[in-house]
């Protein structure tokens, strides 16, 4: 092919803060002279969301219609023209958000050529500016299990968290208690993370201001969207008529901070699910709310306790888990970007070892002169 573009992000790990500038290289393989009518470099950051709903009325006797629902709200949307001729002149279900460099190669009477780079825009959410963030999180659950002629009692399920702020690569230490007033053994727990989504769009992707949002709510829509992004089981065996206390440990994935925009909002809860020894109705789940941010509550105080401990807390930034909320929606769009948030890690502190006696030089032999009576 006569000519090859790319573009390379200033920032080695392709993420940048809000208020950062956004640097980068766009790169040219020419083999040949060829005729251009401008460079231009189209910076663009969007929300989008969309899916479709079948409706029908009396007249339609009972037939339905699709009905596209959409929605897309501009966060960034710039446009510079970096050369021309002397003569001329941040993937869900329902929703994502994108952030991508465009650069096009405008030429006359030829297809112009473009090339794209997608980057992430990481939000910094302080946990220590969050009042709650240090509060204890408490969940509970009473229910039945059984069914009908098949009553086997009920179960008490109550959860508590330690605080409810953590960051990526903390470890949730659950402490659980079960009260198992039913004629069933409780025969395994199971604690998982889960985010909610939640969406908005508008009916054939009609768009609405404060002025109008009385006028146009019925052309509104909204869809949740619950995922799984870590989990972990253990077996028990809860006897009918006893209780039992134990604790569950969980850790945070890599994943997309708490937010909330206009057209899309992710929370995260801890859930805790008991099953008990019967086949229907042998779930019982309590859950509570949790935040996830990007600073760790009391930092400086964390890195004083590891330093004690022997250990060393990095923060680096990594591809989100495979799991959680997704910015890659469209089948037309790039299925290999995956958007990269900061995680925290703790590793042992390595001691200074001495030099490997390969990379010490050998000492000189001595002559006869050189040797001290």
């Amino acid at each position: 092919m006569p000519i090859l573009m790319h573009v390379s992000m200033g920032n080695i790990d392709g993420v940048f803060h809000p208020g950062q500038n956004v640097e980068g290289t766009l790169h040219f393989e020419v083999t040949e002279v060829l005729k251009a009518k401008g460079i231009k470099i189209i910076l663009e950051g969007t929300a989008n969301t969309k899916w479709i709903m079948s409706k029908g009325n009396r007249e339609s006797h009972g037939r339905t219609r699709e009905v596209p629902y959409s929605a897309k709200l501009n966060y960034i949307n710039s446009e510079v023209l970096v050369w021309q001729p002397d003569e001329g002149r941040s993937k869900g279900t329902y929703g994502h958000i994108r952030y991508e460099v465009k650069a096009i190669l405008e030429r006359p009477w030829k297809p112009n050529r473009t090339a794209h780079q997608h980057f992430t825009v990481a939000p910094t959410f302080d946990l220590n500016s969050y009042s709650s963030a240090n509060l204890p999180v408490e969940g509970s659950k009473t229910k039945k299990i059984g069914f009908c002629l098949f009553r086997h009692g009920k179960i008490d399920v109550s959860m508590k968290l330690e605080k409810k702020g953590f960051v990526c690569g903390d470890e949730i230490g659950v402490r659980v208690h079960v009260d198992n007033y039913s004629r069933r053994p409780v025969i395994r727990a199971e604690c998982v993370l889960i985010q909610q989504s939640r969406y908005l769009a508008y009916r054939y992707g009609m768009g609405c201001d404060d002025d109008s949002a009385i006028e146009v709510g019925r052309y509104l829509s909204r869809k949740r969207e619950d995922r799984r992004i870590a989990g972990v089981m253990q077996e028990l065996l809860i006897a009918p008529h006893t209780d039992q206390n134990f604790g569950l440990r969980i850790h945070v994935p890599c994943t997309v901070p708490t937010f909330n925009s206009t057209l899309i909002h992710v929370d995260y809860r801890v859930e805790v699910r008991v099953y008990a020894k019967c086949r229907i109705r042998n779930l019982v789940r309590c859950d509570g709310g949790i935040v996830i941010g990007t600073i760790p509550l009391f930092y400086e105080d964390e890195l004083e306790k590891a330093e004690e401990a022997g250990e060393v807390i990095t923060s680096t930034y990594e591809e989100a888990a495979s799991n959680a909320i997704s910015h890659r929606l469209d089948e037309d769009e790039d299925e290999r970007f995956v958007p990269r948030y900061l995680i925290y890690r703790r590793h042992p502190k390595q001691e200074e070892q001495p030099p490997p006696l390969d990379d010490i030089s050998p000492v000189p032999d001595l002559d006869d002169d050189d040797v001290i009576d």
